[in-house]
């Protein structure tokens, strides 16, 4: 049972989880002036979490066989998680953030929803296509950012400041991503 918990939480990739949190609560406190309530402050740091779980598990899904070759010792490859378990916990985790995500405005969910894709289309398809994956990365964080921004109901507009950090956080990543693949 221990073995299988640590195949998740190496699933997860902790050292990870605190980035798209963190970007998120930026956005929300930037558009709000200041830290937003508690409740958007928790939802909008823990939902973009949550997704991350549930994108982690699934692109290990989708790379299983890869790394079967190149890091055997990865859970799914390793049979310390099954493909199927992989796809039910990572589906329970989109779901959980989803259910989160109604308690803010109906934009978050549309944005929840336009991650997911990202999230796929990374996962199952761009990843392996040089920088349009890379590129693909850094949709994902700008949307994240956006998820933040979005969760401050609020009727004036967003300040032009805030969508062009928002190029800030995609270059970012998308740097970010083409350095890690240089590594891997």
């Amino acid at each position: 049972m221990l073995q299988k918990l640590f195949a998740h939480l190496e699933t997860m990739r902790p050292y990870t989880l605190l980035w798209c949190g963190l970007v998120s609560l930026v956005g929300a406190c930037l558009r709000y002036g200041d830290i937003p309530p508690i409740q958007i402050s928790l939802l909008v740091f823990f939902i973009p979490i949550l997704g991350w779980i549930a994108g982690l598990y699934l692109a290990d899904f989708y790379d299983k066989g890869l790394d079967s070759i190149q890091k055997p010792h990865r859970p799914i490859p390793s049979g310390r998680i099954l493909p199927r378990e992989a796809l039910i916990v990572g589906a329970s985790y989109a779901i959980l953030g989803l259910g989160l995500t109604l308690l803010l405005p109906l934009i978050n969910i549309v944005l929840v929803f336009i991650a997911g894709a990202l999230v796929l289309s990374y996962a199952k398809y761009t990843k392996a296509k040089g920088l349009l994956g890379n590129f693909n990365r850094g949709a994902m964080t700008v949307i994240t950012f956006l998820f933040g921004i979005f969760s401050i109901d609020t009727t004036t507009a967003i300040p032009i400041s805030l969508w062009l950090l928002s190029l800030v956080f995609f270059f970012h990543d998308t740097n970010s991503n083409i350095i890690g693949a240089i590594r891997d």
